[in-house]
């Protein structure tokens, strides 16, 4: 089965990366990272994919990972199943 993927949040979290001196994201990043996943009102499957692969793939600061998780936890129960 194909998935599809936010392409704007993966290179956002990509970015962000790459943005600072130790390779991790950070608060501000995240604080960025989160107001794009959350723009439309709910967070998609799409977009909770991509959050998943960020963090399995990326290396967070503590402050940063637990502020997008505390601000798209509220909005896990709205899954837009159709995308």
């Amino acid at each position: 089965m194909v998935q599809k993927l936010d392409r704007a949040l993966l290179i956002a979290i990509h970015e962000a990366s790459r943005s600072s001196r130790s390779g991790k994201i950070t608060l501000p990043s995240a604080k960025s990272i989160a107001a794009a996943v959350t723009d439309g009102g709910q967070v998609t499957i799409t977009e909770y994919t991509c959050l998943q692969y960020g963090f399995s793939n990326y290396k967070w600061t503590d402050a940063a990972k637990a502020f997008v998780v505390r601000e798209t936890h509220d909005m896990r129960s709205l899954l837009d199943t159709s995308t």
